[in-house]
């Protein structure tokens, strides 16, 4: 799944190490806090922590870590040695360093320096570049122990959880976690969401993952694939009413880009019986360039117009589609209908092309079809050899032997009414 990248946990999984650090002038500030080390650091340490973090700001790291380098780390309390790991973490993060900013992170919370609130913080991070590393078990773990301490986890905890469990292949483990995480978010969010209904379509749990789908059209509705895999999912439970009007109404409000959305929805159309209405939204989809006139979509037409029983309408579409098709199996298609219709001339051509492309599915199928055409000309001698090539096959040999039999009989009294 596309969250799954690895490029994309880089993007996505933000680090609050920003947040952690306080301002410039609360690192000059001095007292107790109750929930943690007294927060006190003296006035050359936060010149030099300032202006650290000043040339953060300006994405100078490498002199912020010169301006750093000139604290003596051993030398500092817990809250200045703290507040220094913790910038430097910041700019490993930023640079992309994940195992350095990792290491800074636990001296942090090795310091001593951080107070009840950070530490969890600290430790979610911690998490967070793990998974960055793709270590889904110490990510797991330790996350568990944030979990142990945490007082009001949100959403973004839940989900990182479930992650976790997920890429080690847990997805029940995972399920909790990911319901949670939905269940937390303050506005609603792609990944979490995605997460949550790839573990219902693993168990096969439709219901659910129905649900969760349409939540999220109805929060994206312009997003196509959401639509699709909505629709996917009423087939999955054989709702094929429900499959049809989700699509039909994704394409009333204009929302399918591709080809491919505007063929399914054909599909479904002809599906559940309604060919006519397939047959006009691809006639207009292909008129006004909204899908690509190939072989395919030709060929969906044609088939659309022979379900409607308007065999006419039929056949421009089936020639185009013949026309287009790399094999001769249209022109046989064509052939078919254009027998139906009577037109001997349009079969016994269709046939020909079908032959001249080659590659055919049934030669014997298409061998009788041209006797026929050439028997209702009353070109008998030529339609004689054609039911010859087809009575060689075990299928068509009755058939075939009939119409040569017939033609045996015609040229014995030719007078015969039925003889033309």
């Amino acid at each position: 799944m596309p969250w799954c990248r690895r490029e994309k946990w880089v993007n996505a999984l933000v680090f609050a190490l920003a947040v952690l650090a306080a301002s410039p002038v609360a690192f000059a500030q001095s007292g107790d806090d109750e929930e943690g080390p007294p927060r006190v650091m003296n006035a050359h340490t936060a010149e030099i922590v300032i202006k650290a973090s000043e040339l953060v700001d300006t994405k100078n790291y490498a002199g912020a870590r010169k301006v750093l380098g000139e604290l003596s780390l051993s030398q500092l309390n817990p809250y200045e040695r703290s507040r220094v790991e913790l910038i430097l973490a910041n700019i490993d993060n930023i640079q992309e360093n994940y195992a350095t900013a990792r290491r800074h992170l636990q001296q942090a919370m090795a310091s001593g320096g951080l107070n009840a609130e950070e530490t969890e913080r600290v430790r979610i991070n911690i998490a967070r570049l793990f998974m960055i590393e793709e270590n889904w078990a110490a990510a797991a773990a330790l996350l568990e122990e944030w979990f142990r301490h945490a007082k009001n986890p949100d959403s973004i905890a839940y989900y990182l959880l479930a992650i976790a469990y997920y890429q080690l292949g847990d997805s029940a483990r995972a399920l909790a976690p990911a319901q949670k995480a939905v269940e937390l978010m303050e506005k609603p969010q792609t990944a979490q969401m995605e997460l949550l209904l790839a573990l219902y379509l693993e168990r096969k749990d439709y219901r659910e993952a129905i649900e969760l789908n349409a939540r999220m059209v109805e929060t994206w509705p312009r997003n196509e694939s959401y639509w699709l895999r909505l629709s996917s999912l009423y087939q999955a439970v054989e709702n094929y009413d429900r499959a049809l009007a989700t699509l039909q109404v994704a394409y009333n409000a204009g929302y399918f880009t591709q080809d491919s959305q505007t063929l399914r929805l054909a599909e479904l159309l002809q599906f559940n019986h309604i060919p006519q209405r397939c047959a006009r939204i691809l006639e207009a989809a292909l008129a006004g360039g909204a899908i690509e006139g190939t072989a395919d979509s030709y060929e969906k037409l044609g088939n659309c117009w022979i379900s409607a029983r308007e065999f006419e309408k039929s056949i421009a579409p089936l020639r185009q589609a013949a026309e287009l098709s790399d094999d001769g199996n249209l022109y046989v298609r064509l052939a078919e209908v254009q027998l139906q219709q009577g037109d001997w001339k349009g079969v016994a051509s269709a046939v020909r092309n079908a032959i001249d492309k080659g590659d055919l599915d049934d030669s014997a199928h298409a061998q009788l079809m041209m006797g026929i055409a050439l028997f209702k000309r009353e070109e008998l001698a030529q339609a004689r050899k054609w039911f010859a090539r087809a009575a060689r096959d075990e299928d068509y040999r009755d058939n075939a032997t009939a119409y040569i039999n017939a033609i045996n009989a015609c040229a014995k009294d030719p007078e015969a009414d039925w003889c033309g």
